[in-house]
């Protein structure tokens, strides 16, 4: 068409667009593992790859002035140790403490939502989150599109020792309450939380980043048998 710009070659749609890639942190198996060898990092070295700016919560970019603003760590998470419920001056300082500090981080990862053109969500259903909810809300008031991954939710390991104690009737009473109380809630058809549904819209919903074996031998990551 005339006066229509040509895309420049090897460039997509993608192309300098800006993606907030959003998930759990605090409450992961492994917050040293997930930092390094997380989705994140996956999805993030195909997403740059495309020409994209990417926005991770594990790699939160300088504020000049605020050294090491809202940064997060692997040992970030034992800080709520310090927490107190005491009415107590002690106590009141000590959540005073907290909720400061916490606030960078709350205030510069929704920042980076605000920045962003869209945001990539991955939110398993056996793993708790509050931040991420809020960041998928936020991108949503402001009409920006949220690709939601769902993934598969089993456990396998779980499965397999209730087999081995399948004639332990102690052992099979005490897994049985085992599951009640973490709790353990297979959802192998990755159906996520109702109210997602219409907060993001049915045609954003995924059920895994489709990665493939030329992926990964593109990228060189290792592949793993672990629970989503």
């Amino acid at each position: 068409m005339k006066g229509r710009k040509k895309q420049p070659a090897g460039r997509g749609l993608l192309d300098g667009s800006r993606v907030y890639l959003s998930g759990p942190m605090d409450f992961v198996a492994s917050r040293e593992d997930e930092m390094k060898n997380g989705w994140r990092t996956r999805v993030g070295a195909l997403l740059r790859s495309m020409g994209c700016i990417v926005f991770d919560p594990w790699q939160k970019p300088e504020v000049r002035g605020l050294h090491e603003y809202g940064r997060e760590g692997i040992d970030t998470a034992r800080t709520r140790e310090a927490w107190l419920f005491d009415d107590s001056r002690e106590g009141a300082m000590a959540r005073s403490k907290l909720t400061g500090k916490f606030w960078e981080t709350l205030h510069i990862d929704l920042r980076m939502v605000d920045t962003s053109d869209f945001v990539v969500a991955y939110c398993p259903t056996n793993i708790y989150s509050v931040g991420t909810p809020h960041e998928i809300a936020l991108a949503r008031q402001q009409r920006k599109p949220v690709l939601f991954v769902s993934p598969p939710v089993e456990f396998g390991t779980y499965d397999a020792l209730r087999a081995h104690l399948s004639k332990d009737a102690a052992g099979t009473k005490l897994l049985e309450r085992l599951a009640i109380e973490l709790p353990i809630k297979p959802n192998a058809a990755g159906i996520p939380s109702l109210w997602y549904m219409p907060l993001v819209g049915g045609e954003s919903f995924f059920d895994g980043f489709g990665f493939t074996g030329g992926l990964r031998r593109r990228f060189g990551w290792i592949r793993k048998e672990r629970n989503p």
